[in-house]
């Protein structure tokens, strides 16, 4: 997960009730957890770029605040398939910076 990088994508409108919420993503409703609503209120806690970026660990690291370690997974791999997810509905954009070159 070296490397990602995540921010909101824009959202029409975003609707939270408890720890659940959905987003109007064009003209599509997404309903999200309580894990993808923690990523957005995360996000938008976070971003510090003028741009939104946010760096992936940033977002682990709140995941785990929040919830605790999840036990027998793998906290990166499990928040880079969250993030994937939540690409893959629109509701933010992920983007892999180049790593150090070995050397």
């Amino acid at each position: 997960m070296s490397g990602l990088r995540v921010r909101r994508a824009p959202v029409a409108d975003w609707y939270v009730e408890g720890e659940d919420s959905a987003v109007m993503v064009g003209a599509t409703v997404v309903v999200l957890s309580a894990l993808a609503t923690a990523v957005l209120e995360i996000l938008d806690a976070e971003r510090t770029a003028e741009d939104g970026w946010v760096a992936a660990t940033v977002v682990t690291a709140g995941l785990v605040e929040r919830f605790g370690e999840p036990e027998g997974l793998d906290v990166h791999a499990t928040t880079a398939g969250v993030l994937a997810d939540l690409a893959e509905q629109r509701v933010v954009e992920t983007e892999q910076r180049p790593g150090p070159a070995a050397g």
